[in-house]
C-alpha cells in the first residue's frame, strides 16, 4: 500500500564469475611484462629488459648484417667472397648469409661463381664516382642545348618579323603567291 514512495530495497552489488582462460587471455596474460620478485614489471625502452651479454634486436637484424656483409664483400680481392669465412667473420649462422645472397643476387648484385663463393657485380665507390662525372658531363650538354636553343628561338623569331614586316608591305602582295609545280618540287612532297 505505502509502496509507492518507498525507496527499493538496496539489493548486494554482483560479484563476477570466474572465468575459464580462453586462448585469447592467455595470449594476453603471456604477453605482459614478467614480474620481478618485489612484484614489478621488468620494463625498458623496447619493453624488455636485456641482460648482459645479450644483443638488441637491432645488432641482430638482418639490415645491420647485411651491411657488416657489404663492407667484407667490398674488402675482399676482386669482390669475391667465401661465404663460410663471411659467416665465420660476423658470428653468424651461414643460413643468414643466405638469406643475404638471395636477395642480393635476386636483384642482380652479386652473382655466385661456386657453392660457397659469390662475386660482386654492382656498382663500386669509384664506379659510383665515375657515375657523378657523367652525371656532371651530361649537365653540362644539358646546358649547352639549352643554350643553343635559345639561340634558335631568338633566329626563328627574327625569321617570323622579316616574313610579316614583309607581308604588311603593300609592294610585296603581287609576289605572295605559290604554284602548284612549285609545291610539288619540294622533296616532302615529291611524288605526288
Amino acid at each position: 500500500a505505502g509502496a509507492a514512495g518507498a525507496a527499493p530495497s538496496a539489493s548486494p552489488p554482483r560479484q563476477p564469475t570466474p572465468q575459464a582462460p580462453t586462448p585469447s587471455r592467455r595470449r594476453t596474460q603471456a604477453n605482459r611484462a614478467p614480474s620481478t620478485p618485489s612484484g614489478t614489471a621488468t620494463s625498458s625502452e623496447g619493453g624488455r629488459q636485456r641482460t648482459p651479454g645479450s644483443t638488441s634486436r637491432y645488432d641482430s637484424s638482418l639490415g645491420l648484417l647485411t651491411k657488416k656483409f657489404l663492407a667484407l664483400v667490398e674488402e675482399a680481392e676482386d669482390g669475391t667472397l667465401d661465404l663460410n669465412k663471411a659467416a665465420d667473420m660476423l658470428s653468424v649462422q651461414k643460413r643468414r648469409i643466405y638469406d643475404i645472397t638471395n636477395v642480393l643476387e635476386g636483384i642482380g648484385l652479386i652473382v655466385k661463381k661456386s657453392k660457397n663463393n659469390i662475386q660482386w657485380k654492382g656498382s663500386t665507390v669509384s664506379a659510383a664516382a665515375d657515375g657523378r662525372q657523367d652525371v656532371e658531363g651530361l649537365q653540362e650538354d644539358v646546358e649547352a642545348l639549352h643554350e643553343e636553343e635559345r639561340k634558335l628561338d631568338e633566329q626563328v623569331s627574327a625569321m617570323r618579323k622579316q616574313v610579316h614586316l614583309f607581308c604588311e608591305d603593300g609592294s610585296n602582295k603581287r609576289l605572295l603567291y605559290v604554284r602548284r609545280h612549285d609545291i610539288v618540287n619540294l622533296p616532302a612532297f615529291a611524288g605526288d
